[in-house]
């Protein structure tokens, strides 16, 4: 025998009280049927479906409690994250809002007739040249401005 070996030892069987035991039929009130069926689906967690008294299928109280806890959690992380894609869209409808222009009012301009008033703003809302020492300033790059015409030649 190797040292290093145990000998495989059963655990003997779980006797479940039939007070102690939940139908799957009162289980599907709580929780919706899973697609894959109930059979199927407690056996991919290791949950035993046993007989009641009256002969229903069903599984013990602590397994239904932690079914139940699943579903619980799997629930609140899904509002969690339609929440946040919720907020995530409320952010993204108000930045596109802010971008949208909104026109100029129309006491801004009184006296021009409202082509000119929009071009009027257009103008004023295009960036205007900075001078060299400005440019400079500002640390970003510093432009070449020439003084005269270079004639070619």
């Amino acid at each position: 025998m190797n040292m290093f070996s145990r000998p495989v030892v059963e655990s003997p069987p779980v006797v479940v009280e039939p007070h102690e035991l939940i139908p799957l039929s009162q289980l599907a009130l709580d929780m919706p049927e899973p697609a894959e069926g109930w059979r199927v689906f407690l056996q991919s967690r290791n949950i035993e479906v046993l007989r009641d008294d009256v002969g229903r299928r069903s599984i013990s109280k602590s397994d239904v409690r932690l079914l139940l806890e699943e579903q619980a959690a799997t629930e609140d992380a899904a509002q969690r994250k339609r929440r946040e894609q919720e907020q995530a869209a409320v952010v993204a409808d108000e930045l596109r809002r802010s971008r949208i222009w909104s026109g100029i009012p129309a006491s801004a301009h009184e006296g021009f007739n409202p082509a000119a008033a929009m071009f009027a703003a257009d103008f004023e809302s295009r960036p205007r040249r900075q001078n060299p020492v400005e440019e400079a300033l500002a640390g970003d790059t510093l432009t070449f401005h020439p003084f005269g015409q270079q004639e070619a030649g």
